[in-house]
């Protein structure tokens, strides 16, 4: 009978605070996220440093398709990647 104790202490009672916390922060995440607006790029340039590989190659090509006016991609090494398949709106300097 002294496990008991042990096992709701330990088990039960995390178990259900992590439930608990789950059915209270999901849907005010959904919900802060539809409120947010989206940003225009359109008359923005943006400049993306560590633009050669990963992350920054990614940004890039994200600011592209969202319409930005200019991406200027800059990184201390030559891009990996054919940065001129972003169009006429990317720029790179390495």
């Amino acid at each position: 009978m002294d496990s008991l104790p042990h096992l709701l202490d330990w088990i039960i009672l995390p178990t259900i605070l992590v439930i608990l916390g789950l059915v209270i922060s999901l849907p005010l995440s959904l919900w802060r996220r539809q409120k947010q607006a989206k940003k225009d790029f359109s008359s923005d340039v943006v400049l993306v440093t560590g633009g050669g590989l990963g992350l920054g190659r990614l940004l890039a090509e994200r600011f592209v398709s969202l319409g930005a006016k200019k991406v200027v991609i800059f990184d201390i090494v030559e891009p990996k990647w054919d940065y001129q398949t972003l169009g006429q709106c990317a720029t790179c300097f390495s």
